[in-house]
């Protein structure tokens, strides 16, 4: 499963798709059933046509999968998968829509989370990806013809709700552009292909099947189909995983994709009712982070930030009222002139908690804090709201609590805690080189920053976990699930052992979820270390060097849970110095990063 971890974010995201990013759910919590269809326009001539074509897509699967369960020789039987895969991908559209369990069972990675279970929380492969790590032992061809027989009986339940499905241009368009979104920031990582060198063809067969439901529509989308099939010749001339240009494809072939979905979707109407979305439906390219909007990861009650509750959360932030001594604010520890961090490997306890206090953890930086799901290294808090009240009320940090920082302020708490995560919410600028690149701006990142992305994407493996426009574990098109990894940090620099904090595990009580991290986001991030939960890697070289050498289980550390690819990457140095570059392209304009944003009082 390791060269695939990505596999088990898209099983979360793919079930997302259909349902959960329609209405906007950020939370922990069981998720919600997708949207009636009656929220959007229906048309019963598009619906017939898309029906039609759901049928075709299903039964070229099908018949792939029934091939490759009939054949023997393992020759055949690889081709016969390829040939499956394939079909797969060209169906993916409308099974990550409309049948998200059902594209989650035919390819992914998921975490067994039963209570009683003792291995709760490690990664079991199902469909593709368990035919991916099948051996050739006769034991292992009867497992895939198993596992063939049960993807085969999950197509029965996706040509049921196929015939079901309703669906009019609006929604086409809507299947259409999430489909985009995967392929071009997901997809070219090769990161969920069956093999990295197949990952070009994977993709261009996603958006083949995508044009053929465009065909369906009634109004007529010609130079939507001409921009399509111009990404799709160019990911079938430049097939090498490892050479292939995503600096070229995202800004020349996919950036031109999006600007004719959005002018499409202004000719079709929407959904009826107004939903929250990360990615709303009138944002044009998800690699631009302006149009994604934090409101959807927080509570359904909170209010719109707005100049006001900005700046009042900006005096709070540095108000040492907050904590319990009177002699700590929030900007103590998290530094705008660093980055809002403060350097040190870990954060130092409040002056009251000295003789009370346990191990602590690296300040992590609040910088797009407010555009991921859930809060802390290790995912304790769902929204900032809830990181407030912890934060205020753990004995180390504040020792204080959000009613008590309240009182002593002459404000409501809600006041405090919703003008607190304004504030944060609104560090992120979206400003940096790389967006600039993505919005238009050719001369924004030079040769080495668009070698440094190619390899980040590609090769290094790092957009894999660390998925763009936020580069944290939160990827499109669903941004709604950020999986912990395990990546195996050691207790400090060149120890051959793992950092003992529990992680994860200690907030769910998952095994496979021990020294299991939230993946931050990595903009910013170059201003300086140190790095991971514990600060225990002092600078960018030192963190380059940890993945290189393939984590705790390739510096032969036995961690069998880890879901980081224990494999060398033999970076070289020319490698090293392109991705420091392009991680320094990630980095905001000076006037943000070292005094916060410039509207603050």
């Amino acid at each position: 499963m390791y060269p695939n971890r990505l596999a088990a974010r898209l099983a979360l995201l793919a079930t997302a798709v259909g349902g959960v990013l329609l209405v906007g759910w950020p939370r922990a919590g069981p998720r919600p059933a997708a949207p009636h269809p009656a929220l959007w326009p229906l048309d019963a001539d598009v619906t017939g046509r898309v029906r039609a074509i759901a049928a075709r897509l299903l039964d070229e699967l099908d018949t792939a999968l029934a091939h490759a369960e009939a054949v023997d020789a393992a020759n055949a039987r690889e081709s016969a998968l390829d040939s499956a895969r394939l079909a797969f991908r060209r169906s993916e559209a409308l099974l990550a829509f409309y049948a998200p369990e059902v594209r989650q069972r035919l390819n992914s990675t998921e975490a067994d989370e039963g209570d009683d279970d003792p291995d709760a929380g490690r990664l079991a492969d199902r469909g593709f990806a368990r035919l991916r790590t099948l051996g050739q032992t006769r034991l292992a061809r009867d497992s895939a013809r198993a596992e063939l027989r049960r993807m085969r009986a999950a197509l029965a339940r996706a040509r049921a709700t196929f015939a079901q499905l309703e669906t009019g241009d609006a929604l086409v368009l809507e299947v259409t552009r999430l489909e985009v979104a995967r392929v071009s920031t997901i997809g070219i990582t090769g990161a969920d292909a069956a093999h990295p060198r197949r990952a070009m063809r994977e993709c261009a067969a996603a958006i083949d099947g995508l044009r053929g439901l465009l065909a369906t529509m009634r109004m007529g989308a010609a130079s939507l189909d001409a921009r399509l099939d111009s990404a799709t010749k160019y990911l079938g001339r430049h097939q090498a995983v490892d050479t292939f240009d995503r600096y070229v494809f995202l800004t020349r072939y996919a950036a031109p994709v999006f600007t004719e979905l959005a002018a499409a979707q202004q000719r079709a109407p929407g959904p009826s009712l107004p939903l929250r979305r990360v990615w709303p439906r009138a944002a044009t390219n998800p690699l631009d982070g302006r149009s994604l909007d934090p409101m959807a990861f927080a509570p359904l009650d909170a209010p719109r930030s707005d100049s006001t509750l900005v700046s009042l959360g900006a005096r709070l932030f540095r108000d040492p009222a907050l904590s319990g001594d009177g002699q700590r604010s929030c900007a103590s520890c998290h530094q705008p002139a660093r980055g809002f961090t403060d350097g040190l490997a870990r954060a130092q306890p409040i002056a009251a908690a000295l003789d009370d206090v346990g191990v602590m953890r690296h300040t992590p930086r609040l910088a797009y804090a407010g555009w991921q799901p859930t809060q802390f290294a290790d995912g304790r808090a769902a929204t900032l709201e809830r990181q407030v009240d912890l934060v205020l009320a753990s004995r180390t940090e504040m020792r204080s609590s959000t009613e008590a920082a309240a009182g002593r302020l002459g404000l409501a708490p809600r006041v405090v805690r919703t003008a607190l995560a304004a504030y944060v919410r609104s560090l992120g600028r979206f400003d940096a080189p790389f967006d600039r690149a993505m919005r238009g701006d050719s001369i924004a990142m030079g040769l080495p920053e668009r070698r440094g992305f190619n390899l980040f994407m590609g090769r290094a493996g790092c957009g894999s976990c660390h998925v763009p426009p936020l580069f944290n574990g939160t990827a499109p098109p669903a941004f709604v699930a950020s999986p912990p990894e395990v990546i195996g940090v050691p207790s400090r620099a060149g120890a051959r052992d793992v950092d003992p904090d529990s992680g994860r595990a200690g907030i769910d009580r998952l095994a496979g979820h021990l020294h299991a991290f939230t993946t931050p986001s990595l903009r910013n991030a170059a201003l300086g270390g140190p790095y991971m939960h514990n600060g225990a890697l002092r600078d960018l070289d030192a963190v380059l060097d940890f993945y290189d050498r393939g984590g705790a289980a390739g510096r032969g550390v036995p961690l069998p849970t880890q879901t980081l690819d224990p494999h060398p990457l033999h970076l070289s140095r020319a490698d090293r110095h392109d991705l420091v570059a392009f991680l320094h392209a990630l980095v905001d304009g000076p006037s943000y990063t070292m005094n916060g944003p410039s509207s603050l009082p």
